[in-house]
C-alpha cells in the first residue's frame, strides 16, 4: 500500500463541539430563560411573551396589547419610558389637533381641523 493511499483512507476527524451540540444548548438556555423570568415575575407565559416583544419599541408594544405599560408590569422596559414617569409608551404624548370654532382663524393663528379636509 503507498503512502498516499494510506492518506486518504483516513476518516475525517470531528470538530470538538458540533453546531447541533451548540443549538441545542442555545434553545436550553432560551427557555431556561424565559422560565426563570415566569417563575420570578408570576406572569402567566403569553404576558412573558408579550413582554420581550414590547422590547423591541413602542410599535411592537402596541401590536402585542401592551402599551401604557406601569413599572413592574408586563412589557415596561425603562428604555420605552421617555419622561421616567413609571409609565412606558404613553399614547397620551402624541400631539393632538384641535377643532376650530367661530372666530377669525387667521387672526387666532392657531393649528385646527376646520372640515375634514382642511386643517
Amino acid at each position: 500500500m503507498s503512502q498516499r493511499q494510506s492518506r486518504t483512507s483516513r476518516a475525517p476527524e470531528k470538530p470538538l463541539i458540533d453546531f447541533r451540540m451548540i443549538l441545542v444548548l442555545l434553545m436550553i438556555a432560551t427557555v431556561s430563560f424565559f422560565a426563570v423570568v415566569w417563575l420570578a415575575r408570576g406572569w402567566t407565559p403569553p404576558q412573558t411573551v408579550r413582554h420581550f416583544v414590547a422590547a423591541a419599541g413602542c410599535d411592537a408594544a402596541a401590536s402585542a396589547g401592551v402599551y401604557e405599560t406601569e413599572r413592574g408590569s408586563p412589557g415596561y422596559w425603562q428604555h420605552l419610558d421617555d419622561d421616567h414617569n413609571g409609565v412606558a409608551c404613553e399614547l397620551t404624548k402624541r400631539p393632538t389637533v384641535g377643532l376650530c370654532s367661530g372666530g377669525n382663524r387667521a387672526a387666532r393663528r392657531v393649528t385646527c381641523v376646520v372640515d375634514g379636509d382642511t386643517i
